[in-house]
């Protein structure tokens, strides 16, 4: 359960932005199907859920301009634009749901990269841009290994983030 010292620092938002930004450059460079996980959609999340609205949607501007900058988008700040909404939303549907268990939280995460993917689609019919054919079955991919690979990889980084405490009593 979440308690209040259980905020995301700013320190560690920028470690997590540097360190997804390595890792997908790497597995871009490596693996073409690593495009289909969306590790910044992920972490926004991470942010939305233990920080305060206004850092959430702070973090979803970052996280979202470096994935259009790291992707070569057509469009800079598509993505920016689509994970601040995100991350301002999820900060505010944190108070109300409660998701401890790596299940539900995958389950939430594939339903946000539904949306996720539904913005960026508006925000590409508005300016008018050109639209694949394949945009829906690569979105819904998208959001299985994002939900996935987030409803675990959340609750690991929970783990260590905040480790059980021990609080039976030594005798010495």
């Amino acid at each position: 359960m979440r308690s209040v010292s259980a905020v995301v620092q700013r320190w560690e938002i920028l470690a997590l932005l540097l360190a997804s930004s390595v890792l997908q450059i790497l597995l871009a460079n490596y693996f073409a199907s690593a495009l289909y996980l969306d590790l910044p959609l992920i972490l926004v999340l991470y942010v939305a859920w233990y920080s305060k609205p206004g850092r959430a949607a702070a973090a979803g501007t970052l996280f979202g301009l470096v994935q259009d900058a790291i992707w070569l988008t057509s469009m800079l700040g598509v993505n920016g634009l689509s994970k601040t909404l995100i991350g301002f939303a999820a900060s505010y549907l944190s108070r109300a749901v409660r998701l401890e268990d790596p299940f539900s939280r995958a389950v939430m995460m594939l339903v946000v990269s539904l949306v996720d993917s539904g913005i960026v689609y508006l925000l590409m019919l508005v300016f008018q841009q050109p639209i694949s054919q394949e945009y829906w079955l690569t979105g819904l991919v998208k959001a299985v290994v994002t939900g996935v690979v987030g409803g675990i990889g959340s609750r690991l980084y929970d783990h260590f983030k905040f480790p059980r405490k021990d609080f039976r009593r030594v005798d010495a």
